[in-house]
């Protein structure tokens, strides 16, 4: 019954009552009026265009994705076509778009339950309560994290590249590149001394991975060194780096590796508390200083 009132509140073409004897939707123009019976036929609940934008903001505000959170505010703001556009935005996104069809059906529904029990109290019925599922957002249950066993070099490469050079916001892609260079050297994620690590949405996309390599320079252990942690700007904010990287740790605990080591570079030196709540000691320090900057003192 409540998908057809749904049905019925969306339709914007024709308007429906509700046969309260047939329990069905017929069109208003079929009602018959009948004098000893004149609750047979009941309107449906208010369901306007503003109320499926509002539906849309509520929506969109309690989305954590940072990058679809800001595509579709500015489709809401744009103020043209804006029902079309929020649905063409979640059309190549199936996990996004299951997380909108889920939410709204949740609302109308307590829409109806409402209506329903409105109807209910006129009729000196009691009131009946009824819990919903909350939708949320994108949780991390909903991510499949496998070892890649044949990682894409190109695939991987292309978004190694990027994360590293999210790390210096400063410096000049000339800059960037040459260090990224230095760093990988002839290292490909499907050489035989890598593991990559991917997580992966629902529909089947990757959503980030984990890069490392046999720490060669670390001839007292046997140590993976990791290269590199990213996952792409729409599913960030949901510790899925953290997921990534204990899902990494448990598949090579078995595998006779004593320890792993990561450079924190750039930005990622924001990342040092955490790592260490992770387990991380310091091992080495590297400094840098800026001798265009320095002057001695008179007298040094």
């Amino acid at each position: 019954m409540a998908d057809q009132v749904i049905f019925g509140m969306e339709n914007q073409d024709q308007e429906y009552l509700f046969d309260t004897r047939e329990m069905k939707l017929i069109p208003l123009r079929d009602a018959e009026e009948n004098p000893e019976d004149p609750e047979r036929y009941l309107p449906l609940p208010a369901w306007q265009s503003v109320d499926g934008y509002n539906l849309m903001e509520s929506f969109v505000a309690g989305l954590r994705n940072p990058v679809l959170r800001e595509t579709l505010r500015n489709i809401l703001a744009s103020g043209r076509g804006v029902f079309r556009q929020f649905k063409n935005a979640l059309k190549d996104r199936a996990e996004m778009e299951r997380l909108w069809f889920n939410f709204k059906e949740r609302e109308m529904r307590k829409e109806v339950v409402n209506w329903y029990n409105t109807l209910r109290e006129s009729w000196g019925l009691s009131e009946v309560e009824i819990v919903f599922e909350e939708t949320g957002d994108l949780i991390l249950s909903d991510f499949l994290l496998e070892r890649w066993v044949e990682p894409d070099d190109i695939l991987v490469l292309e978004m190694d590249r990027r994360g590293f050079f999210e790390l210096f916001p400063r410096a000049t892609d000339e800059q960037k590149e040459g260090m990224y260079r230095s760093r990988r050297g002839d290292y490909r994620p499907s050489g035989s001394n890598s593991l990559v690590m991917r997580a992966d949405t629902p529909a089947g996309e990757i959503a980030g991975f984990l890069w490392a390599i046999r720490n060669n320079w670390r001839t007292d252990l046997a140590t993976l060194h990791v290269l590199q942690i990213y996952v792409l700007p729409e599913y960030r904010g949901l510790g899925l780096a953290k997921t990534l990287f204990r899902a990494f740790c448990e598949a090579t605990a078995n595998e006779n590796y004593l320890s792993v080591t990561i450079e924190l570079m750039g930005e990622a030196m924001n990342l040092n508390e955490s790592f260490r709540n992770e387990g991380f000691v310091p091992f080495s320090e590297v400094l840098e200083m800026d001798l265009r900057s320095w002057r001695r003192e008179p007298g040094d």
